[in-house]
């Protein structure tokens, strides 16, 4: 569209185009005004509408995407945040009724074991993998 407009307005004279660019901005048209000058800002009125309504629709999309994705975002956000919160206290909470000891008692394999256990979806699944567990630190003890 830039390209059709300045052809455009490039067809008309300088002296016409200095005259049009007077009345636009002092609202009073110039000696010599002729109907050329009257096309040619009739033309630059339509362009300048034309550019305003698009300037006015893009800008209203781009406040409504910022306004979708900032309030998607957060709320994204806040539930990402709670649900972190809810899995450090449940830890915490599992980890003490554990009375794990020693000094690995806080190892990051307690935290992966306690992981992959939460993943399993019914009990008896947990207790399979806790008695697998069972055995493997059974069999790792008597091979040493």
């Amino acid at each position: 569209m830039a390209k059709k407009r300045t052809k455009k307005i490039y067809e008309y004279s300088k002296e016409t185009r200095s005259r049009v660019k007077h009345a636009l901005e002092t609202g009073v048209k110039p000696p010599g005004w002729n109907k050329e000058a009257e096309d040619l800002l009739e033309l630059e009125i339509l362009f300048q509408k034309r550019d305003r309504e698009w300037r006015k629709k893009a800008r209203e999309e781009a406040e409504k995407r910022e306004q979708l994705y900032t309030n998607s975002d957060t709320a994204r956000l806040l539930e990402d945040l709670n649900g972190l919160a809810k899995q450090f206290e449940s830890r915490a909470t599992l980890a003490s009724g554990m009375r794990l000891t020693g000094n690995n008692a806080t190892h990051t394999f307690n935290q992966a074991l306690i992981d992959y256990l939460e993943s399993l979806q019914d009990a008896s699944l947990k207790l399979e993998a806790c008695h697998n567990v069972i055995k493997i630190a059974k069999n790792y003890i008597r091979e040493e």
